[in-house]
């Protein structure tokens, strides 16, 4: 399959999650730099709102490590992109994102990233089943709430 092809590609599928065939499917092919052509597509269900969305290498690499260090407000806004075979490290806050077997890629900013561990340790935090673990979370979180976004409090 050429890139040619992947763009003329035409999908009619159906809602895993509700079974609608009111589903939106949308695709791009991006050549990043530092990185490699990728295959970006996105599925959105209009019924349910169902979305899934990945990216798919086009060209493989040797492994490369990148290191970025966030010295101002300024660099929220830089870019972070990894492949669904890759790990990301928050040294300073003990965040690390490891791949499994459903890993997807993604593209996002630095501050996109830290409101995606900040919404999953939230979601950690309403299914704890002591106070104890509860203590354990919110100061985790803590480092975290440096961005403008806001904690639960209960």
């Amino acid at each position: 399959m050429t890139i040619e092809d992947i763009d003329a590609l035409e999908f009619d599928i159906t809602c895993p999650s509700c079974k609608s065939n009111d589903v939106e499917v949308s695709q791009k092919i991006l050549d990043i730099p530092h990185f490699s052509k990728v295959w970006l597509y996105n599925i959105k269900c209009n019924n349910c709102g169902y979305k899934h969305n990945d990216m798919l290498n086009l060209e493989s690499k040797e492994a490369t490590r990148y290191i970025y260090r966030v010295e101002n407000a300024r660099d929220y806004t830089s870019k972070i992109v990894r492949s669904a075979n890759g790990t990301v490290r928050i040294p300073e806050l003990g965040v690390m994102i490891e791949p499994g077997p459903s890993s997807t890629g993604f593209i996002n900013n630095i501050e996109g990233v830290l409101q995606d561990v900040k919404e999953k340790v939230q979601f950690l935090l309403k299914n704890t089943q002591s106070e104890g673990e509860r203590e354990k979370i919110i100061h985790y979180i803590n480092p975290v709430s440096y961005t403008h976004l806001t904690l639960p409090t209960n």
